[in-house]
């Protein structure tokens, strides 16, 4: 008898898990200098500045790696924010390198301003795919911003704020 019951009870609890594991969002913001660029003052017409950011998020990723070797990263939110009037700026392109893997410079996200009105936050772009951002993410990265316009005569500071979610599905049989 008490072996039937052992017998029952090791049959019931052998079974299978299913489940969705998501990441809740997880920001990264930092403050990028905006230098006044050197302009021949003959010269007319939008120029490019270039700078740069350091992104630490890959934690949440390290750790998502001991459940899973798989999951998906999305993007949810990638912003440069300011009090001043950023109108001025007509195009951004942001690549990303990593710090750790030697990985080439990729394009993360990108920006075209529509029309000249006022501005006081930039929604970019990504155009980096999922399995991309899930290889680059997983380290420490540095962001460089390049930005074409016609830029204000003071040096100033913006804000860029980068959000990221993951999710894996997670098959374990008992």
């Amino acid at each position: 008898m008490k072996k039937t019951i052992f017998a029952s009870l090791i049959v019931g609890l052998v079974g299978c898990i299913d489940a969705t594991v998501t990441v809740p969002e997880v920001c990264s913001t930092s403050s990028s200098a905006i230098p006044v660029p050197h302009v021949d003052p003959h010269v007319v017409g939008p120029v490019t500045i270039v700078t740069s950011t350091p992104l630490y998020i890959s934690e949440t990723f390290t750790n998502l790696t001991d459940v899973t070797d798989t999951f998906d990263v999305n993007m949810t939110r990638f912003t440069l924010d300011d009090n001043v009037d950023l109108s001025w700026i007509a195009s951004i392109d942001v690549s990303v390198k990593s710090e750790i893997d030697h990985l080439p410079d990729v394009s993360l996200a990108t920006y075209k301003r529509v029309d000249d009105s006022l501005v006081h936050s930039i929604a970019l772009t990504p155009i980096m795919d999922a399995e991309t951002m899930q290889k680059y993410f997983m380290h420490p990265l540095t962001l460089t911003y390049t930005l074409k316009g016609i830029p204000p005569t003071s040096a100033y500071a913006i804000t860029n704020t980068l959000c990221v979610s993951a999710t894996t599905q997670i098959h374990k049989t008992l």
